[in-house]
């Protein structure tokens, strides 16, 4: 099967500039110098978060569609890809996705952030949330994959 796993070039692309921008926030602070907004390069898109325009636009600067791509062609049938496929590229675009997600929470009212704070806490603490329950039901499935004497035999 031949392999669709990509580093995708937006994310490297991402990734470096902010790298870039610690490193010289790093040395800003040392100097007591003003330190640049941590964020991608913008280049000519309105990301101006005053408009509904601008806001919609931040997903073009964190966009990961080269490995959104390269991963519907890996579980596409009859061009499927190898198991690291469903690892990398999945990885890759949830990445991007938390990058997004702390651009947009630097902008968001106190309002907005207590409301999105409640449903996450509403969400950790249900039985099936990502605190107790899916790590639970996982460890759980493990175990009984290890019982059967021939967990993980190839």
């Amino acid at each position: 099967m031949p392999q669709q796993s990509l580093i995708d070039p937006n994310l490297s692309k991402v990734l470096v500039r902010l790298a870039q921008l610690k490193k010289q926030a790093a040395t800003a602070r040392r100097q007591n110098k003003p330190i640049k907004w941590l964020r991608p390069e913008i280049g000519s898109i309105n990301v101006d978060v005053t408009t509904q325009e601008g806001l919609k636009n931040i997903h073009k600067l964190f966009n990961s569609d080269k490995a959104e791509d390269a991963l519907i062609k890996a579980a596409t049938a009859g061009s499927i890809g190898n198991s690291s496929d469903l690892i990398v590229l999945p990885s890759q675009i949830d990445y991007m996705q938390q990058l997004e997600r702390a651009y947009r929470a630097r902008f968001q009212t106190f309002p907005r952030a207590v409301a999105h704070l409640a449903g996450r806490e509403l969400g950790h603490g249900s039985d099936n949330g990502v605190i107790a329950g899916l790590p639970i039901r996982y460890f759980t499935e493990l175990i009984a994959q290890g019982s059967t004497g021939d967990g993980g035999a190839v």
